[in-house]
């Protein structure tokens, strides 16, 4: 078990949150995120026995970019966090916080106190909480001291700033983690000065409003001639027409060859990759923890290297013509992909696609920093995958209005065969007989031609 502290000039306090962390007994390590502190906090951490690292980017508000570091810095398979500001801090809060995820009650544990909720919770977030996400009525929903399950976490989205405590809430809810709220008693900390809470409540309605536009796909399927107006992306059919839709697979589907092993040769990552794949092969590691661990093999690259390389490896035989002759037919085109979103819109760009789904290298300034951002929703069947491709298509479905009994499937993987029983028409393009076996429909060469011939 790891306790994370994310910390900023808090020597009066620091060091006796750490002693009190450290006598439970299944501490295994303290972690202290320094935001760069001014004062003789490092110090003071490092003197109470925890190891203290620097948190990666300097911001401020930066609260989530030093959680999200002690994510990937810890060790332990249970990560606590608590705020470095509690002058009670009681070894046991971190008692009450694990117990539920021990007893294998709960994936995700936040505390709260006997008090009233603060200023923002009261004003902001519960009041578009109970409009966005009505099953999320917390007592306190933006407490910092929080537990879960160390692989939970890799999969959330981590806001950077204040959205960051009703941020990693969300991402837990709509990944269908079990969550629970206990109470830890009493809490004694610092109180923030109004100009803090105004940027504050700002960023956490943020949060909580663009998840849940996302999530309440009705509304932008009601607003869809407004959207369409200003983004011309949104398909509605009229006059009693049925909208229809190609999903298309990028890696081996659209494109002839895979981004990741074009990326290996241009970068010299072939060693690394290579011993990912082995995990994956041998039941160690998941695909989406292994599309995490390339993605940290990534940073500092430049996002224009991507488009680059994205940019040399062409397109199957026959893709141009069909995708030209599907929009001449009212077909939307999207494209769903285990890959990065910003290689996606290269390819899409390229074919005129009308939407794109895939996972998201995050970058600052044109520079990857190593974390990946995955859709918000989770398979119920567990698939393992950094985007289920069959929510991907339910999803996409439901965002274009388009029914899924028109929607057309085409991939070569397994991750597509996991999606294929959802749409219409499912099309295996050069694939292993694991994947034909799943699919309605047969391409055995590399020609897209073909598909033409099943519409």
């Amino acid at each position: 078990m790891s306790i994370v502290i994310p910390a900023l000039n808090e020597e009066k306090n620091i060091g006796r949150i750490i002693r009190e962390a450290k006598k439970y007994e299944l501490v295994s390590e303290v972690l202290v995120v320094d935001g760069g502190s001014r004062d003789k906090t490092v110090k003071r951490a490092r003197e109470a026995g925890a190891r203290v690292i620097t948190q990666s980017r300097k911001k401020f508000p930066g609260k989530g970019i030093a959680m999200w570091d002690g994510v990937v810095n810890s060790s332990g398979d249970v990560l606590v966090f608590t705020d470095a500001d509690i002058t009670n801090f009681k070894t046991g809060f971190i008692e009450k916080l694990v117990e539920p995820i021990l007893v294998g009650e709960a994936d995700f544990v936040k505390g709260y106190y006997e008090r009233k909720a603060g200023r923002v919770t009261e004003i902001t977030a519960k009041p578009l909480l109970a409009i966005f996400f009505p099953e999320l009525q917390l007592r306190q929903p933006l407490s910092g001291e929080i537990a879960g399950n160390r692989e939970l976490f890799l999969r959330m989205e981590f806001e950077e700033g204040w959205g960051i405590d009703i941020g990693i809430l969300i991402s837990a809810f709509l990944l269908k983690a079990r969550i629970q709220e206990v109470n830890l008693g009493y809490k004694e900390h610092k109180m923030r000065p109004t100009s803090d809470l105004v940027t504050m409540s700002r960023e956490v309605a943020q949060v909580i409003i663009r998840h849940g536009i996302k999530r309440k796909w009705w509304f932008l399927r009601n607003f869809s001639h407004m959207l369409k107006t200003a983004f011309g992306r949104l398909h509605v059919a009229g006059n009693g027409e049925e909208s229809r839709m190609v999903i298309f697979d990028m890696d081996g589907t659209l494109l002839d060859g895979r981004f990741i092993t074009e990326l290996a040769k241009a970068k010299k990552l072939g060693r690394e990759i290579s011993k990912i794949n082995r995990e994956i092969e041998r039941g160690k590691i998941c695909e989406d923890e292994a599309s995490r661990k390339i993605a940290r093999l990534l940073k500092g690259m430049k996002k224009s290297e991507l488009v680059r390389i994205a940019s040399s490896i062409p397109l199957n035989r026959g893709v141009e013509k069909v995708v030209s002759e599907l929009k001449r037919r009212g077909y939307r085109i999207a494209i769903l992909s285990n890959s990065y979103e910003q290689v996606c819109e290269v390819v899409g760009n390229r074919i005129g696609a009308d939407y794109i789904l895939a996972n998201k290298l995050e970058t600052i300034n044109d520079e990857i920093t190593g974390r990946l951002k995955t859709p918000n929703f989770t398979c119920e069947e567990n698939c393992g995958y950094s985007v289920c491709k069959l929510e991907g298509v339910r999803f996409i479905s439901k965002i274009l209005n388009v029914p899924l009994r028109n929607c057309i499937l085409i991939g070569d993987d397994l991750s597509d065969a996991h999606a294929m029983k959802a749409v219409g028409i499912a099309v295996a393009f050069n694939a292993s007989q694991e994947v034909r076996e799943a699919a309605t429909a047969v391409i055995n060469k590399k020609d897209m031609s073909e598909l033409l011939d099943y519409l």
